[in-house]
Protein backbone atom coordinates (compact mmCIF):
# COMPACT_ATOMS: atom_id res chain seq x y z
CA UNK A 1 0.00 0.00 0.00
CA UNK A 2 3.17 2.34 0.94
CA UNK A 3 4.44 1.97 -2.29
CA UNK A 4 0.81 2.20 -3.96
CA UNK A 5 0.79 5.75 -2.20
CA UNK A 6 4.40 6.70 -2.97
CA UNK A 7 3.77 6.12 -6.83
CA UNK A 8 0.43 7.55 -7.14
CA UNK A 9 1.02 10.76 -5.40
CA UNK A 10 4.81 11.06 -7.34
CA UNK A 11 2.47 11.29 -10.45
CA UNK A 12 -0.02 13.12 -9.48
CA UNK A 13 2.35 15.79 -8.08
CA UNK A 14 4.53 15.10 -11.54
CA UNK A 15 1.08 16.09 -13.52
CA UNK A 16 -0.29 19.10 -11.14
CA UNK A 17 2.87 20.78 -9.82
CA UNK A 18 4.31 22.52 -13.00
CA UNK A 19 6.42 25.46 -13.64
CA UNK A 20 5.58 27.49 -16.44
CA UNK A 21 8.22 30.05 -16.70
CA UNK A 22 7.19 33.73 -17.66
CA UNK A 23 9.36 36.61 -18.63
CA UNK A 24 9.09 40.67 -17.87
CA UNK A 25 10.13 43.38 -20.18
CA UNK A 26 10.95 46.46 -19.28
CA UNK A 27 9.45 48.85 -22.07
CA UNK A 28 10.35 52.38 -20.53
CA UNK A 29 10.85 53.72 -17.37
CA UNK A 30 11.83 57.50 -15.92
CA UNK A 31 15.10 58.75 -14.15
CA UNK A 32 13.85 58.96 -10.88
CA UNK A 33 13.36 62.44 -11.23
CA UNK A 34 9.33 63.14 -10.22
CA UNK A 35 8.24 64.55 -7.24
CA UNK A 36 7.10 62.08 -4.77
CA UNK A 37 4.31 59.97 -5.82
CA UNK A 38 1.37 59.06 -3.68
CA UNK A 39 -0.90 57.48 -6.09
CA UNK A 40 -0.89 56.48 -9.88
CA UNK A 41 -3.90 55.60 -11.88
CA UNK A 42 -4.96 55.02 -15.72
CA UNK A 43 -7.02 57.75 -17.21
CA UNK A 44 -10.21 55.90 -18.17
CA UNK A 45 -8.98 55.75 -22.46
CA UNK A 46 -5.85 54.04 -20.91
CA UNK A 47 -4.17 56.07 -23.37
CA UNK A 48 -2.12 58.31 -20.44
CA UNK A 49 -2.11 57.61 -16.73
CA UNK A 50 -1.92 60.12 -13.92
CA UNK A 51 0.06 60.69 -10.80
CA UNK A 52 -0.51 62.72 -7.74
CA UNK A 53 2.59 63.74 -6.11
CA UNK A 54 3.45 66.03 -3.28
CA UNK A 55 3.76 69.05 -6.12
CA UNK A 56 0.36 68.11 -7.76
CA UNK A 57 -1.07 66.17 -10.46
CA UNK A 58 0.81 65.28 -13.51
CA UNK A 59 -0.45 63.84 -16.60
CA UNK A 60 2.27 61.33 -18.45
CA UNK A 61 1.74 59.41 -21.64
CA UNK A 62 1.50 55.66 -21.34
CA UNK A 63 2.91 54.22 -24.32
CA UNK A 64 6.84 55.89 -23.92
CA UNK A 65 6.45 57.48 -20.06
CA UNK A 66 6.35 61.10 -22.07
CA UNK A 67 5.38 63.84 -19.42
CA UNK A 68 2.65 65.60 -21.21
CA UNK A 69 1.31 68.00 -18.20
CA UNK A 70 2.19 69.13 -14.52
CA UNK A 71 -0.90 70.53 -12.58
CA UNK A 72 1.41 72.42 -10.03
CA UNK A 73 -0.52 72.40 -6.33
CA UNK A 74 1.46 71.59 -3.64
CA UNK A 75 -0.25 70.17 -0.86
CA UNK A 76 0.75 69.08 2.90
CA UNK A 77 2.59 66.05 2.88
CA UNK A 78 -0.35 63.17 3.49
CA UNK A 79 -2.06 60.35 1.90
CA UNK A 80 -3.54 60.95 -1.80
CA UNK A 81 -5.64 59.07 -3.88
CA UNK A 82 -7.07 59.64 -7.30
CA UNK A 83 -10.88 57.92 -8.60
CA UNK A 84 -12.73 59.04 -11.58
CA UNK A 85 -16.54 59.58 -12.45
CA UNK A 86 -18.24 56.93 -14.33
CA UNK A 87 -18.64 59.16 -16.91
CA UNK A 88 -15.34 60.08 -17.11
CA UNK A 89 -15.85 63.28 -17.13
CA UNK A 90 -14.68 64.36 -13.44
CA UNK A 91 -11.29 63.29 -12.02
CA UNK A 92 -11.70 63.41 -7.89
CA UNK A 93 -8.54 63.96 -5.90
CA UNK A 94 -8.18 63.66 -2.33
CA UNK A 95 -5.39 65.20 0.12
CA UNK A 96 -5.09 66.51 3.71
CA UNK A 97 -8.05 67.06 4.53
CA UNK A 98 -9.92 67.75 1.38
CA UNK A 99 -11.47 66.34 -2.08
CA UNK A 100 -11.72 67.74 -5.19
CA UNK A 101 -13.73 67.17 -8.19
CA UNK A 102 -11.78 68.28 -11.24
CA UNK A 103 -12.56 68.69 -14.79
CA UNK A 104 -11.32 66.20 -16.77
CA UNK A 105 -9.95 68.71 -19.99
CA UNK A 106 -7.41 71.09 -17.98
CA UNK A 107 -7.98 69.40 -13.98
CA UNK A 108 -9.27 72.39 -12.95
CA UNK A 109 -11.01 71.67 -9.40
CA UNK A 110 -15.07 72.43 -10.04
CA UNK A 111 -16.22 71.40 -7.03
CA UNK A 112 -14.56 70.79 -3.09
CA UNK A 113 -15.03 69.69 0.13
CA UNK A 114 -12.71 70.08 3.38
CA UNK A 115 -13.61 69.35 6.80
CA UNK A 116 -11.79 71.48 9.43
CA UNK A 117 -10.05 70.99 12.56
CA UNK A 118 -12.71 70.25 15.89
CA UNK A 119 -10.96 72.41 18.00
CA UNK A 120 -7.22 73.07 18.14
CA UNK A 121 -6.34 69.41 18.25
CA UNK A 122 -8.52 66.81 16.38
CA UNK A 123 -7.59 66.56 12.92
CA UNK A 124 -9.55 64.70 10.48
CA UNK A 125 -7.72 63.52 6.99
CA UNK A 126 -8.84 61.76 3.85
CA UNK A 127 -6.68 58.21 3.54
CA UNK A 128 -8.38 56.52 0.53
CA UNK A 129 -11.46 57.35 -2.08
CA UNK A 130 -13.70 55.05 -3.82
CA UNK A 131 -16.13 55.90 -6.73
CA UNK A 132 -19.62 54.51 -6.73
CA UNK A 133 -20.04 53.32 -10.52
CA UNK A 134 -23.77 53.74 -10.22
CA UNK A 135 -24.67 56.81 -7.66
CA UNK A 136 -23.33 60.29 -7.67
CA UNK A 137 -21.51 59.13 -4.76
CA UNK A 138 -17.56 59.00 -2.80
CA UNK A 139 -17.01 56.59 -0.49
CA UNK A 140 -13.96 58.11 1.63
CA UNK A 141 -12.00 56.58 4.32
CA UNK A 142 -10.92 59.33 6.94
CA UNK A 143 -8.63 59.34 10.32
CA UNK A 144 -9.60 61.56 13.08
CA UNK A 145 -6.90 61.86 15.56
CA UNK A 146 -6.05 63.99 18.58
CA UNK A 147 -6.83 64.99 21.97
CA UNK A 148 -10.15 65.98 23.31
CA UNK A 149 -10.40 68.32 26.33
CA UNK A 150 -6.67 67.96 26.69
CA UNK A 151 -6.36 63.89 28.01
CA UNK A 152 -8.27 62.32 25.82
CA UNK A 153 -6.91 60.37 23.30
CA UNK A 154 -9.29 60.34 19.93
CA UNK A 155 -8.42 57.65 17.00
CA UNK A 156 -10.27 56.45 14.88
CA UNK A 157 -11.54 55.51 10.95
CA UNK A 158 -14.90 57.06 9.29
CA UNK A 159 -16.58 56.18 5.97
CA UNK A 160 -18.18 59.20 4.58
CA UNK A 161 -20.50 59.36 2.08
CA UNK A 162 -20.63 62.19 -0.31
CA UNK A 163 -22.40 63.40 -3.08
CA UNK A 164 -19.23 64.14 -5.19
CA UNK A 165 -21.79 67.03 -7.83
CA UNK A 166 -22.59 68.78 -4.81
CA UNK A 167 -19.51 68.06 -2.44
CA UNK A 168 -22.08 67.66 0.13
CA UNK A 169 -21.75 64.52 2.85
CA UNK A 170 -24.97 62.31 2.48
CA UNK A 171 -24.23 60.04 5.58
CA UNK A 172 -21.93 57.72 7.03
CA UNK A 173 -21.70 54.05 6.95
CA UNK A 174 -21.08 52.45 10.10
CA UNK A 175 -21.15 49.62 12.64
CA UNK A 176 -23.88 49.46 14.87
CA UNK A 177 -23.01 49.88 18.65
CA UNK A 178 -19.03 50.45 17.27
CA UNK A 179 -17.88 53.64 16.46
CA UNK A 180 -14.00 52.89 17.45
CA UNK A 181 -13.21 49.93 14.54
CA UNK A 182 -9.81 51.17 12.80
CA UNK A 183 -11.18 51.11 9.20
CA UNK A 184 -7.52 50.30 6.59
CA UNK A 185 -8.59 49.84 3.20
CA UNK A 186 -11.95 50.16 1.13
CA UNK A 187 -12.67 48.78 -2.11
CA UNK A 188 -16.31 49.35 -4.20
CA UNK A 189 -17.63 46.39 -6.14
CA UNK A 190 -17.76 47.28 -9.82
CA UNK A 191 -21.86 47.12 -9.97
CA UNK A 192 -22.11 49.27 -6.96
CA UNK A 193 -23.67 46.84 -5.06
CA UNK A 194 -21.29 46.59 -1.98
CA UNK A 195 -18.85 48.18 -0.31
CA UNK A 196 -15.88 46.44 1.77
CA UNK A 197 -13.40 47.73 4.50
CA UNK A 198 -10.87 45.88 6.16
CA UNK A 199 -9.45 46.63 9.71
CA UNK A 200 -6.33 46.90 11.04
CA UNK A 201 -5.42 44.28 14.28
CA UNK A 202 -8.21 41.36 13.87
CA UNK A 203 -8.33 41.81 9.90
CA UNK A 204 -12.22 41.82 9.48
CA UNK A 205 -14.05 42.18 6.41
CA UNK A 206 -17.05 44.45 7.01
CA UNK A 207 -19.29 44.19 3.51
CA UNK A 208 -22.16 46.93 3.40
CA UNK A 209 -25.05 46.61 0.99
CA UNK A 210 -24.71 49.96 -0.90
CA UNK A 211 -28.71 50.27 -1.66
CA UNK A 212 -29.15 49.77 2.34
CA UNK A 213 -25.98 51.42 3.41
CA UNK A 214 -26.07 48.68 6.13
CA UNK A 215 -23.63 45.81 7.24
CA UNK A 216 -24.41 42.62 6.14
CA UNK A 217 -21.10 40.41 6.40
CA UNK A 218 -18.67 40.38 8.67
CA UNK A 219 -15.49 38.04 8.82
CA UNK A 220 -12.08 38.05 11.01
CA UNK A 221 -9.21 36.05 9.78
CA UNK A 222 -8.52 35.62 13.30
CA UNK A 223 -9.22 36.49 16.86
CA UNK A 224 -8.72 40.01 17.87
CA UNK A 225 -6.47 38.24 21.10
CA UNK A 226 -4.35 36.28 18.90
CA UNK A 227 -0.96 37.87 18.21
CA UNK A 228 2.43 36.89 17.17
CA UNK A 229 5.09 38.11 19.41
CA UNK A 230 2.87 41.70 19.68
CA UNK A 231 2.20 41.60 16.22
CA UNK A 232 -1.23 42.07 14.78
CA UNK A 233 -2.68 41.68 11.10
CA UNK A 234 -1.97 44.19 8.68
CA UNK A 235 -3.82 44.19 5.38
CA UNK A 236 -1.68 45.85 2.40
CA UNK A 237 -4.64 45.48 -0.25
CA UNK A 238 -8.17 45.15 -1.10
CA UNK A 239 -10.51 44.78 -3.97
CA UNK A 240 -13.26 43.10 -5.48
CA UNK A 241 -13.25 40.48 -8.44
CA UNK A 242 -14.92 42.11 -11.76
CA UNK A 243 -15.32 39.06 -13.05
CA UNK A 244 -17.77 38.18 -9.81
CA UNK A 245 -18.80 40.92 -7.20
CA UNK A 246 -19.50 38.37 -4.97
CA UNK A 247 -15.33 37.97 -4.45
CA UNK A 248 -13.12 39.83 -2.75
CA UNK A 249 -9.04 39.84 -3.07
CA UNK A 250 -7.21 40.87 0.15
CA UNK A 251 -3.13 40.67 0.77
CA UNK A 252 -1.14 41.32 4.02
CA UNK A 253 0.19 39.56 7.10
CA UNK A 254 -1.65 37.75 9.86
CA UNK A 255 -0.63 35.82 12.30
CA UNK A 256 -3.42 32.83 12.27
CA UNK A 257 -2.82 31.23 15.94
CA UNK A 258 -1.37 31.24 18.85
CA UNK A 259 1.42 28.99 18.66
CA UNK A 260 2.12 29.72 14.53
CA UNK A 261 4.07 31.46 12.52
CA UNK A 262 2.72 34.48 10.37
CA UNK A 263 0.92 33.90 7.20
CA UNK A 264 1.48 36.50 4.73
CA UNK A 265 -0.51 36.48 0.94
CA UNK A 266 -3.30 36.90 -1.18
CA UNK A 267 -6.44 35.56 0.04
CA UNK A 268 -10.07 35.21 -1.73
CA UNK A 269 -13.23 36.02 0.64
CA UNK A 270 -16.57 34.82 -0.54
CA UNK A 271 -19.64 37.41 0.45
CA UNK A 272 -21.99 34.42 -0.27
CA UNK A 273 -20.00 31.82 1.87
CA UNK A 274 -19.06 34.47 4.50
CA UNK A 275 -15.37 32.61 4.27
CA UNK A 276 -11.93 32.36 2.96
CA UNK A 277 -12.61 30.04 -0.72
CA UNK A 278 -8.79 30.23 -1.49
CA UNK A 279 -5.38 30.99 0.43
CA UNK A 280 -3.32 29.22 -1.88
CA UNK A 281 -1.14 32.17 -2.05
CA UNK A 282 -2.17 32.62 1.71
CA UNK A 283 -1.39 29.99 3.98
CA UNK A 284 2.59 30.54 4.42
CA UNK A 285 5.30 32.44 5.26
CA UNK A 286 6.08 33.74 2.06
CA UNK A 287 6.30 37.55 1.87
CA UNK A 288 6.54 38.18 -1.51
CA UNK A 289 2.45 37.99 -1.51
CA UNK A 290 1.98 40.74 1.31
CA UNK A 291 1.71 43.71 -0.77
CA UNK A 292 -0.16 45.66 -3.15
CA UNK A 293 -1.27 43.67 -6.42
CA UNK A 294 -3.25 43.52 -9.42
CA UNK A 295 -5.09 40.21 -11.15
CA UNK A 296 -4.66 40.13 -14.72
CA UNK A 297 -6.00 37.59 -17.90
CA UNK A 298 -9.44 37.22 -16.91
CA UNK A 299 -8.04 36.98 -12.83
CA UNK A 300 -6.23 33.83 -13.56
CA UNK A 301 -3.82 35.27 -12.80
CA UNK A 302 -1.93 38.21 -10.63
CA UNK A 303 1.47 40.60 -9.96
CA UNK A 304 2.39 41.34 -6.82
CA UNK A 305 5.44 43.92 -5.46
CA UNK A 306 6.67 43.63 -2.13
CA UNK A 307 8.53 45.04 0.89
CA UNK A 308 11.41 42.39 -0.42
CA UNK A 309 11.39 44.80 -3.71
CA UNK A 310 10.97 41.57 -5.12
CA UNK A 311 8.06 41.59 -8.48
CA UNK A 312 6.19 38.31 -8.68
CA UNK A 313 3.54 36.95 -11.12
CA UNK A 314 1.48 33.37 -10.07
CA UNK A 315 -1.31 31.56 -11.66
CA UNK A 316 -4.53 30.85 -9.35
CA UNK A 317 -5.16 28.22 -11.33
CA UNK A 318 -2.04 26.26 -11.77
CA UNK A 319 -1.39 27.25 -8.29
CA UNK A 320 2.42 27.70 -9.36
CA UNK A 321 4.73 30.77 -9.35
CA UNK A 322 5.49 31.50 -12.92
CA UNK A 323 8.14 34.57 -12.34
CA UNK A 324 10.19 35.96 -9.27
CA UNK A 325 12.38 39.15 -10.08
CA UNK A 326 14.15 41.50 -8.05
CA UNK A 327 13.12 44.87 -8.70
CA UNK A 328 15.49 47.59 -9.76
CA UNK A 329 14.67 51.35 -8.56
CA UNK A 330 16.44 52.28 -12.01
CA UNK A 331 15.39 50.05 -14.37
CA UNK A 332 12.01 48.38 -12.87
CA UNK A 333 10.33 50.65 -10.49
CA UNK A 334 7.45 48.97 -9.55
CA UNK A 335 8.09 48.61 -5.40
CA UNK A 336 5.00 50.77 -4.14
CA UNK A 337 2.24 50.49 -6.85
CA UNK A 338 1.30 48.31 -9.85
CA UNK A 339 -1.61 49.50 -12.13
CA UNK A 340 -2.82 46.92 -15.29
CA UNK A 341 -3.89 47.97 -18.88
CA UNK A 342 -5.86 45.29 -20.62
CA UNK A 343 -5.98 47.38 -23.25
CA UNK A 344 -2.69 47.75 -23.78
CA UNK A 345 -1.45 44.58 -21.93
CA UNK A 346 1.13 46.36 -19.96
CA UNK A 347 1.86 47.13 -15.94
CA UNK A 348 2.94 50.51 -14.45
CA UNK A 349 4.00 51.31 -11.40
CA UNK A 350 6.84 53.57 -9.41
CA UNK A 351 8.94 54.07 -6.47
CA UNK A 352 9.77 56.34 -3.84
CA UNK A 353 13.24 56.85 -2.58
CA UNK A 354 14.43 57.83 0.24
CA UNK A 355 15.51 61.61 -1.19
CA UNK A 356 11.67 61.93 -1.70
CA UNK A 357 11.73 61.50 -5.13
CA UNK A 358 9.87 59.03 -7.77
CA UNK A 359 10.56 56.85 -10.78
CA UNK A 360 7.78 55.34 -13.05
CA UNK A 361 8.36 52.55 -15.25
CA UNK A 362 6.48 50.18 -17.43
CA UNK A 363 7.01 46.30 -18.03
CA UNK A 364 5.33 43.88 -20.15
CA UNK A 365 4.68 40.49 -18.89
CA UNK A 366 4.82 37.02 -21.34
CA UNK A 367 4.58 33.40 -20.36
CA UNK A 368 4.92 29.97 -22.38
CA UNK A 369 1.81 28.88 -21.77
CA UNK A 370 1.57 24.72 -20.94
CA UNK A 371 -0.95 22.07 -22.67
CA UNK A 372 -2.42 21.57 -19.21
CA UNK A 373 -3.44 26.02 -19.63
CA UNK A 374 -4.57 25.19 -23.68
CA UNK A 375 -6.57 22.25 -22.52
CA UNK A 376 -10.30 22.81 -22.07
CA UNK A 377 -9.50 26.19 -21.01
CA UNK A 378 -7.83 25.46 -17.64
CA UNK A 379 -10.83 24.24 -15.69
CA UNK A 380 -11.47 25.29 -11.60
CA UNK A 381 -12.28 24.07 -8.60
CA UNK A 382 -14.14 26.24 -6.52
CA UNK A 383 -14.75 26.66 -3.27
CA UNK A 384 -11.35 25.37 -2.22
CA UNK A 385 -11.19 24.41 0.67
CA UNK A 386 -14.60 23.33 0.60
CA UNK A 387 -17.35 22.09 2.69
CA UNK A 388 -20.10 20.40 0.82
CA UNK A 389 -19.78 20.80 -2.41
CA UNK A 390 -17.46 21.69 -5.09
CA UNK A 391 -18.18 23.04 -9.03
CA UNK A 392 -16.23 22.42 -11.85
CA UNK A 393 -15.93 25.71 -13.88
CA UNK A 394 -16.01 24.57 -17.47
CA UNK A 395 -17.86 25.85 -20.23
CA UNK A 396 -17.59 22.14 -21.84
CA UNK A 397 -20.54 19.72 -21.06
CA UNK A 398 -17.96 16.35 -22.48
CA UNK A 399 -16.41 15.78 -19.19
CA UNK A 400 -14.74 12.72 -17.58
CA UNK A 401 -14.31 13.34 -14.03
CA UNK A 402 -12.32 11.03 -11.10
CA UNK A 403 -11.49 11.94 -7.88
CA UNK A 404 -8.89 10.20 -5.60
CA UNK A 405 -8.23 10.40 -1.66
CA UNK A 406 -4.47 10.52 -0.78
CA UNK A 407 -3.81 7.20 -0.83
CA UNK A 408 -4.85 6.58 -4.40
CA UNK A 409 -7.93 5.03 -4.41
CA UNK A 410 -10.93 6.11 -6.70
CA UNK A 411 -13.77 7.50 -4.31
CA UNK A 412 -16.55 9.25 -7.36
CA UNK A 413 -16.26 8.83 -11.29
CA UNK A 414 -18.53 10.28 -13.58
CA UNK A 415 -19.18 11.69 -17.08
CA UNK A 416 -21.98 13.78 -16.03
CA UNK A 417 -23.35 16.03 -13.19
CA UNK A 418 -26.38 18.24 -12.36
CA UNK A 419 -25.30 21.64 -14.06
CA UNK A 420 -25.16 24.67 -11.86
CA UNK A 421 -24.79 28.29 -13.10
CA UNK A 422 -21.60 28.34 -11.90
CA UNK A 423 -20.27 24.66 -13.69
CA UNK A 424 -20.61 21.29 -12.75
CA UNK A 425 -21.34 20.49 -8.77
CA UNK A 426 -20.35 17.18 -7.07
CA UNK A 427 -21.31 16.47 -3.73
CA UNK A 428 -18.34 16.21 -1.18
CA UNK A 429 -19.97 16.23 2.15
CA UNK A 430 -19.66 12.74 2.48
CA UNK A 431 -16.08 12.28 2.16
CA UNK A 432 -13.78 12.64 5.38
CA UNK A 433 -11.40 16.05 6.19
CA UNK A 434 -8.20 15.83 4.26
CA UNK A 435 -6.58 16.49 0.45
CA UNK A 436 -8.70 15.18 -3.13
CA UNK A 437 -7.50 14.86 -6.60
CA UNK A 438 -9.50 15.33 -9.20
CA UNK A 439 -8.72 14.17 -12.52
CA UNK A 440 -10.42 15.80 -15.24
CA UNK A 441 -10.59 14.39 -19.34
CA UNK A 442 -11.62 15.29 -22.05
CA UNK A 443 -10.76 13.27 -25.35
CA UNK A 444 -7.27 12.78 -25.55
CA UNK A 445 -6.27 15.10 -23.04
CA UNK A 446 -6.71 15.35 -18.91
CA UNK A 447 -5.62 17.43 -16.10
CA UNK A 448 -5.18 16.91 -12.57
CA UNK A 449 -6.38 20.06 -9.57
CA UNK A 450 -6.05 19.33 -6.25
CA UNK A 451 -8.79 20.31 -3.75
CA UNK A 452 -9.10 20.03 0.23
CA UNK A 453 -12.31 19.20 2.51
CA UNK A 454 -12.70 20.87 5.51
CA UNK A 455 -15.10 20.35 8.41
Amino acid sequence: MAIKMFLFVSIILAVSINLYPGSINSVWHSDNDSPEIQDIEFMPDNDYFVTATISGLALYRTRDGKLIKNFFQPVNYSRHDIDFTPDSTGLLFSYDNSIELRDMANFQVTKSLSIPPEGDSIISKVDEIRVDPVRQLVYSLWKKNGTLYGDIKIDKRQILVINYKTMKKVSELVIPGNDSIFFLHIAVSNDGKYLAAVSYKSTTIFVWDLESQKVIRSFSLYDDTVKFKGFAGYPACLKFSELNTEHIYLSGTFPRNKDDSIHRGIYIYSIKDNRIIDSTFGAGDKRVYEGFFVVFDNETRFMISNILKKLVVANFQTKNEELSEKLNDSTLPLYHKIIYSDKNKCFIGYTTLSNMASGIGMVQYSSILSAEENFIDSPTIYPNPALDYIEIHQPSEGLDIEIYNAIGERIEHSTTQSFHEWGFRIDVSSLHPGVYFCIIKEGNHSVTKSFLVVR
